[in-house]
């Protein structure tokens, strides 16, 4: 959603960021406490705004605004709630990238296996490239399965 704020150069962003926050503060509550954000959501399910043709994550921009700018290198917006379209600012928290993995991980949100759409093998694959191994190297594994050595070696 684009805003059309005051024209004025110089207090645009400011006047949208003044319009932002008071849109987050008509967000309701829901029963876990969270915001939810009503408008715009990426493709990720993480709340946008738009200000001056730039599309922010709401998570990102809130907290910048409320905080005095956190963002630093390494450093990530994380939901305490695990809700991505989560906007309450008492739900979110600043750490690095690895505390975030940590978190999914601890909370059981990570795709492992065949639900990771990365994956280049099936479990069964796996099984029977483990299972031919030494039987066949690496190499000749390799060619069979259509990818490198290393990845073999890596299942291995």
């Amino acid at each position: 959603m684009i805003i059309d704020c005051i024209s004025d150069r110089r207090s645009k962003k400011s006047n949208c960021i003044v319009q932002f926050l008071e849109l987050i503060e008509k967000i309701p509550l829901d029963s876990n406490g969270c915001k939810i954000w009503p408008k715009g959501i990426s493709r990720t399910g993480y709340g946008v705004y738009s200000i001056s043709n730039f599309t922010y994550s709401v998570p990102r921009l809130l907290y910048n605004t409320l905080k005095d700018g956190f963002y630093k290198d390494g450093l990530v917006v994380r939901h305490k709630c695990d809700i991505r379209a989560c906007c309450n600012i008492d739900h979110l928290e600043i750490g690095t990238q690895s505390e975030n993995i940590m978190d999914a991980s601890r909370r059981k949100r990570l795709r492992i296996g065949e639900e990771n759409n990365k994956s280049l093998f099936t479990e069964n694959q796996v099984i029977t490239i483990r299972s031919e191994y030494p039987k066949k190297s690496t190499v000749e594994l390799a060619k069979e399965y259509n990818t490198y050595s290393q990845t073999i070696r890596a299942l291995i």
